[in-house]
């Protein structure tokens, strides 16, 4: 009965999470320029502050073929309070084939700053601000391979 029930929610949830992630990479974006990435007294956080607390949702998107093996993406926050937000993403294996790599992440008040690889010898493509990203239903933490519609959207109990 349990593997009934787990593999018909793979089933719903494959396409409605891959929905999802296309609905990202579709969102108009605007990029964020290098001197306000460096800046920490202008940063990168743009939406209002309100209640509840709006997000903004930042999109890196890397080379993968082109970052060396050890390279992150730091998002990093100066409130203490929100430093539990913060995270390191490394770059998948499967993220250093031709192709981007997309990293997509939620940041609200009290963010700090983003660490990115360096030196960047093509490693960083971009970095951006999605537009309007309460428009989209769910903002989730999210980092996307070359190859990533092909592959599971679940998680396995085992290898």
């Amino acid at each position: 009965m349990v593997a009934l029930v787990l593999w018909a929610a793979r089933i719903y949830q494959q396409p409605v999470v891959r929905a999802l992630l296309s609905e990202y990479l579709a969102a108009p974006r605007e990029p964020i320029p290098a001197a306000q990435l460096a800046s920490s007294q202008q940063g990168i956080r743009a939406a209002p502050r309100t209640d509840p607390e709006t997000a903004d949702f930042i999109v890196v998107d890397l080379n993968g073929s082109r970052c060396d093996e050890h390279a992150t993406v730091g998002f990093q926050y100066d409130d203490p309070a929100r430093k539990p937000y913060g995270r390191v993403f490394a770059l998948p294996p499967d993220g250093r084939r031709e192709g981007l790599t997309h990293i997509f992440m939620p940041i609200y008040d009290g963010f700090g700053r983003l660490d990115l690889p360096k030196p960047d010898n093509g490693c960083v493509v971009g970095v951006y601000r999605v537009r309007d990203p309460q428009r989209l239903p769910l903002l989730l933490e999210t980092v996307l391979s070359p190859g990533w519609r092909r592959q599971p959207l679940y998680q396995r109990f085992a290898s």
